[in-house]
C-alpha cells in the first residue's frame, strides 16, 4: 500500500468473489494463466476460493501460456499476449490430482505465519510446475536480506535511485524493466509506496531523502542520504538502525514483536531478541 493512500473501491460487479454461484453451477471451469509470479499465484487462489464454495474441483482446467509461437522468451503475464497471441491459445488440461495438491500447499504456504513453508515448498513439492516452484521461491525475497537488512525490492530500488534519479518515476520504471526477467510483475503503485517508506521522515536513519508531493509518484524527487548509500554499498545494514514492521506474504515482520526472519543466500535465518 502506498502510505496515506485512499484505497476506497467499488467493486465492477464481475470479479471472482461475484461468480460462486455461477461456478458451482459450470459444467467446465477455465483458468487462463501465464508463467509470473502473479499469475501462478492466481491459480492457487481460484482453486482455493472454488474448494472454499463447493466447486466441483475435477471440471477445472488450465490454459498454460508458457511461451508465444515461434518464440522461446517466456510469457510472463498474459497481459502481453494481444488478441493473436489469445486466440493461439494452449488446448485446456485437466488439473492432476497432484497439480491439484501443488497449488492447495502453494496457498497454504502463501497465508502462512510461517515462512517456512515458502522455503522448503521445492523440497516438499518436488512434483509441483516449475512455474510454482519459481514463484515460491521469489517471495523469499520479500524477507529482509541478512547482510542489508532490507527486502530485495527495496535494494533494487535504492540501486536505481543512484543510477537514474531523482525522479521517483524513472526510478520506479527501470526498476520493473530491469527485474522483467524475473517473472515479479509487482507493479508500479508497489514500488512507490516501498520508496516512500524507504524516506520516511520518521525512521532513525532514512535511507532516501524525498521532495516534492508524495501523493503522485510523478511529482516526487528522491535521492540517496549518506546512510542509504552506505547500506548501497555494503557498509551498513539498514537493521537493526531502523526499526522492520512489514509483512511478507502472510509473515509478519516485526522488530518490535521481537522475532524477525532474514533471507540469507536464499536460506531462512532468524534473528530473536
Amino acid at each position: 500500500m502506498v502510505p496515506g493512500f485512499d484505497w476506497t473501491h467499488q467493486a465492477a460487479g464481475f470479479g471472482l468473489l461475484d461468480e460462486s454461484e455461477r461456478l458451482r453451477k459450470a459444467e467446465q471451469i477455465t483458468i487462463w494463466a501465464a508463467t509470473g509470479v502473479t499469475e501462478q499465484l492466481f491459480i492457487a487462489h481460484v482453486l482455493h476460493r472454488a474448494e472454499e464454495w463447493g466447486v466441483d474441483v475435477t471440471k477445472i482446467y488450465i490454459v498454460q501460456f508458457e511461451t508465444r509461437r515461434n518464440r522461446a522468451a517466456r510469457v510472463v503475464g498474459t497481459g502481453e499476449l494481444n488478441e493473436q497471441h489469445m486466440s493461439e491459445f494452449p488446448e485446456p488440461t485437466l488439473l492432476s490430482a497432484a497439480a491439484l495438491g501443488d497449488y492447495r500447499a502453494a496457498w497454504a504456504a502463501l497465508t502462512s505465519p510461517d515462512p517456512a513453508l515458502i522455503e522448503r515448498f521445492g523440497e516438499s513439492r518436488p512434483g509441483a510446475n516449475d512455474w510454482l516452484k519459481g514463484a515460491m521461491q521469489r517471495l523469499l525475497l520479500r524477507v529482509p536480506d541478512k547482510r542489508s537488512g532490507v527486502p530485495w525490492w527495496d535494494f533494487a530500488l535504492l540501486s536505481a535511485v543512484r543510477s537514474h534519479g531523482p525522479r521517483a518515476i524513472r526510478v520506479i520504471g527501470e526498476t520493473m524493466g530491469n527485474s522483467w526477467d524475473d517473472a515479479d510483475l509487482v507493479g508500479d503503485f508497489y514500488l512507490f509506496g516501498r520508496l516512500l517508506r524507504l524516506g520516511d521522515p520518521q525512521l532513525p536513519a532514512p535511507l532516501l531523502e524525498i521532495s516534492g508531493d508524495r501523493a503522485s509518484m510523478r511529482d516526487v524527487q528522491v535521492t540517496l542520504t549518506p546512510f542509504g548509500l552506505d547500506v548501497l554499498e555494503g557498509r551498513a545494514s539498514s537493521y537493526p538502525t531502523n526499526p522492520i514492521e512489514d509483512w511478507a506474504a502472510g509473515v509478519k515482520l516485526s522488530s518490535a514483536e521481537g522475532v524477525l526472519w532474514f533471507n540469507e543466500g536464499g536460506r531462512l535465518a532468524t534473528v530473536t531478541r
